[in-house]
């Protein structure tokens, strides 16, 4: 298995034209052209350290990869949930490769690190990658429609038992 490393996008802000363009293309009805979103302003707000947002980058032999982001909000319909994963994008040469387990897995270290006892996800395509690695369907109310599905995972605070 090849080593995947993790960054901060706090540190990694050269990455932020790639990452600008993968958002566009993976989600155009947000962030293309005629959507509401702009993929640029929500990557420079992610780029903290320590305060959510917090997106980290993922690279393989040096080779930007991946992205994911530990923020405090998600879905409209859930807002007294937090904090989520999202942002989750893989570059389609490096899908399958672990790079999006990684990311997940970085991504509840962080939500431990800062204190947060469970972390919350939504998809309506890659339902596979939280549930092999331990997340499970949230219980709590209607999902937001009848593609995305809300996840949620307990974690074990750093620090305490």
């Amino acid at each position: 298995m090849t080593a995947i490393a993790i960054k901060r996008l706090a540190d990694d802000q050269a990455a932020l034209p790639t990452l600008q363009t993968w958002f566009e293309s993976e989600w155009p009805s947000y962030y293309g052209p005629t959507g509401p979103g702009n993929a640029a302003a929500d990557l420079r707000r992610s780029m903290n350290r320590t305060t959510l947002p917090i997106a980290l980058t993922a690279y393989v032999d040096g080779e930007l990869c991946g992205t994911a982001s530990l923020k405090t909000e998600s879905v409209a319909t859930h807002q007294h949930l937090s904090p989520w994963i999202g942002a989750l994008v893989v570059a389609r040469r490096h899908r399958r490769k672990g790079v999006g387990a990684r990311l997940v897995a970085e991504v509840e270290r962080l939500a431990a690190e800062l204190g947060f006892q469970r972390v919350y996800g939504a998809t309506s395509i890659q339902t596979s990658i939280f549930l092999r690695q331990g997340w499970h369907r949230y219980p709590g109310g209607p999902q937001t429609d009848a593609r995305v599905v809300v996840y949620v995972k307990p974690i074990a605070v750093l620090g305490k038992p």
